[in-house]
């Protein structure tokens, strides 16, 4: 079906390109918020390389390594390592708080919408 109309995957990747670019908008946000304006060329390089190793690592989401990624590269770049930690961290808990959340939503709606029916006795 995809051979025949590429127009299918117009809608998958632009919703890909929006929660990528809100990722990386989050780090922005978060580093923002601890008072540190970073310059754009390294958050998107620590993203993008985090993210790769993130598929690689068998850790859900590439725990673990993602930050220490995120962390080791922007360190490098500049940002002071206990900033980095922070910003890295603070991002991260609340993309998972919110992926949770809207998750959980979409499930309940799910449930609703699609749940089994209940034969009564």
């Amino acid at each position: 079906m995809l051979r025949r109309d590429k127009k299918l995957l117009r809608a998958p990747v632009a919703w890909g390109i929006v929660a990528n670019i809100a990722d990386v908008a989050l780090f922005f946000v978060a580093f923002a918020s601890l008072g540190v304006i970073p310059n754009p060329a390294p958050i998107l390089i620590a993203f993008g390389v985090a993210s790769i190793a993130g598929l690689v690592v068998v850790t859900p989401g590439g725990a673990g390594a993602y930050e220490a990624i995120m962390v080791a590269f922007l360190g490098i770049a500049g940002i002071s390592h206990g900033t980095a930690l922070a910003g890295v961290l603070l991002a991260r808990i609340i993309l998972l708080l919110f992926t949770i959340g809207v998750g959980y939503f979409f499930y309940q709606h799910a449930l609703i919408k699609y749940g089994k029916k209940r034969k009564r006795l």
